[in-house]
């Protein structure tokens, strides 16, 4: 009876052992070992929403915020705030920026490192010639192609949106970009756009960079 019973085991083992390496149930000599893979066969999609920093640089219909954030990095400057010219803490003190003035002016330094004639480098049209305008300009980069009218600017400057503008008159649009160089005109327009000084919101990523609730 013995022998029957290790027969019939003998047979059953070496039938469950064809079986499961002609299957894969065993692998390097384990029995039913279930192996996992772990890793994630979806690739986490690259955040586009971050801004240039930029006061108000882009255009909604680009899927960036409602204040028109660029999807660019914020400005090369740093987070100090300007030690002198019309970004200091001191000049600020007396515009609308007068409660948070370190702030603003830290904004102003990512933004444009307090250069006044400031166009940035990343937010540009791009006509059918190749030529190339930038359309962030200033102290606090305001976006032209938004801000045009608040600029005290000529409208019918541009065609299309922040992704794909293009110039229609050069003329009015130099005109536009002296506007904007101005500190004061930009400080004013940058003071319309924030709100009288409450909302970082428009510079999103630079506020995030510089650690400023927004």
């Amino acid at each position: 009876g013995f022998g029957i019973f290790l027969l019939s085991w003998l047979i059953v083992y070496t039938v469950l052992r064809f079986v499961s390496f002609n299957f894969g149930a065993v692998n390097s000599g384990s029995w039913w070992k279930i192996e996992c893979d772990t890793r994630s066969y979806f690739q986490k999609a690259s955040d586009s929403s971050g801004s240039g920093g930029g006061g108000d640089r882009g255009l909604p219909p680009t899927g960036q915020s409602g204040d028109g954030q660029s999807s660019k990095d914020p400005g090369s400057g740093t987070c100090d705030p300007v030690p002198s010219g019309p970004c200091s803490v001191e000049n600020l003190s007396s515009t609308c920026f007068s409660n948070n003035t370190s702030q603003w002016s830290q904004i102003c330094n990512i933004e444009s490192r307090g250069n006044a004639n400031s166009k940035s480098a990343v937010d540009k049209c791009k006509n059918d010639d190749g030529k190339e305008y930038p359309f962030s300009i200033g102290l606090f980069q305001i976006n032209m192609l938004v801000h045009a009218k608040k600029s005290g600017c000529d409208s019918g400057i541009f065609s299309g949106s922040t992704g794909n503008c293009k110039v229609l008159n050069v003329a009015k649009y130099e005109e536009c970009v002296k506007k904007l160089q101005n500190p004061e005109n930009n400080i004013r327009v940058a003071c319309e756009v924030s709100g009288g000084g409450k909302k970082f919101r428009p510079w999103l990523n630079s506020s995030k960079k510089c650690g400023i609730n927004y």
